[in-house]
């Protein structure tokens, strides 16, 4: 699925379809067009702060998307769902039950499932604390397999991506999901914090950019965006990781999970003023510096 396709038949706004601008129709294997496409839509110019411009129709085909509250149900927990009433309607057909006991009980079923199901999902939080989950970057496992379209990243700090996350990421990019990230160049950063950039190598869906140390030296935090609909945020811990390895070491530990699109845009209009402001990542193979 593509990041920025247009809706069929709908019009784009004006503003994303002046003369300098194309408009976002970019095929699969225009990687980095596609990107320049969205970062235009979701990241204001400069010169205007942080004034919000019309998007090329992602921002708001996410919005059209967030399930409606009086069905907030995701595919999983239908399937689920329907699978446990096909599991109990079997056993009660092997009693040989009358239909219209049958026929009580299903409407009976949908009817506990449906409420019981709305109590959860309006109880449910959209902030989630994952205390040691930005190490190695083991807490963004889960949320990153549900990505269908993109990841916007940004790394910060000297903790390198551990292996399973790095094979997902491989996976995910054959996969078709295009991955965007922006690099900081700390000052005071480790000489080998960033060798796994080099290892991991390029890829035509992995576009990467670079902040030079004069601009990174504030940068204390980090997040990523997930196709527009939630957000991870990397931020130090309150105490001194118990290892050698990360003593004398920038670490951001914990993660705080925030399951809300309109927060996720904001995040992602954030992450493309960085992109624009950010230098063209060189020949990974070659180093950063």
């Amino acid at each position: 699925m593509e990041l920025d396709a247009p809706r069929s038949g709908a019009p784009r706004p004006a503003a994303c379809a002046t003369p300098s601008e194309r408009p976002c129709a970019h095929g699969i294997g225009d990687t980095e067009g596609r990107f320049r496409c969205i970062t235009r839509a979701i990241a204001p110019p400069a010169e205007s702060g942080l004034t919000h411009r019309p998007s090329c129709g992602t921002s708001d085909r996410v919005s059209q998307r967030s399930a409606p509250r009086w069905f907030p149900f995701t595919s999983t927990e239908i399937e689920v769902g329907l699978g446990v009433f096909a599991f109990l309607e079997s056993i009660l057909v092997l009693l040989a039950v009358e239909r219209e006991v049958l026929g009580a009980f299903a409407i009976a079923y949908v009817a506990a499932t449906y409420f019981a199901g709305l109590i959860v999902h309006h109880r449910r939080s959209p902030f989630t604390f994952v205390r040691d989950g930005a190490l190695r970057g083991d807490g963004y496992l889960p949320y990153f397999r549900r990505a269908r379209r993109g990841l916007l990243l940004m790394h910060t700090d000297d903790d390198p991506p551990g292996e399973e996350l790095l094979g997902l990421y491989r996976a995910q990019l054959e996969r078709g999901i295009e991955i965007r990230r922006v690099i900081f160049l700390r000052p005071e950063q480790a000489d080998d914090a960033l060798d796994w950039v080099r290892r991991f190598g390029g890829h035509g869906r992995l576009v990467q950019r670079l902040v030079q140390r004069e601009q990174a030296a504030l940068m204390r935090l980090s997040f990523v965006v997930v196709d527009e609909r939630f957000v991870l945020i990397a931020v130090p811990g309150d105490a001194t990781v118990e290892s050698e390895a990360y003593s004398a070491r920038f670490v951001l530990r914990h993660l705080l999970v925030i399951e809300d699109p309109d927060v996720a845009r904001a995040f992602s209009e954030v992450h493309g003023q960085l992109w624009r402001r950010a230098e063209p990542l060189p020949d990974p193979a070659g180093g950063l510096v």
